[in-house]
């Protein structure tokens, strides 16, 4: 039997597939063309649990991205979306 198509694929797969940089897969994503989506550990938003994958606005995460050898900055997720979910 065979495998399934792969799922996801990491914002640095991508750019070695598609031969750029991955500054601008993320810039794709910003835009909307991509969905970011993340494994989180429960986090309270609210009165709500979030857990598991998530979809992730790829704005938050624009500061690890930059053209010019990779970023050691960090970042922190303030807001997530559940999969399937519309807020």
């Amino acid at each position: 039997m065979p495998l399934p198509p792969v799922a996801f694929f990491s914002i640095y797969e991508i750019a070695v597939r598609w031969g750029c940089p991955p500054a601008d897969v993320a810039g794709w994503a910003a835009a909307g063309h991509l969905h970011v989506v993340a494994g989180i550990p429960p986090v309270l938003c609210g009165d709500e649990t979030v857990a598991g994958m998530v979809q992730v606005p790829m704005a938050e995460l624009m500061g690890m991205f930059r053209r010019m050898g990779p970023s050691d900055d960090q970042a922190r997720l303030k807001r997530v979306m559940p999969l399937g979910s519309k807020t």
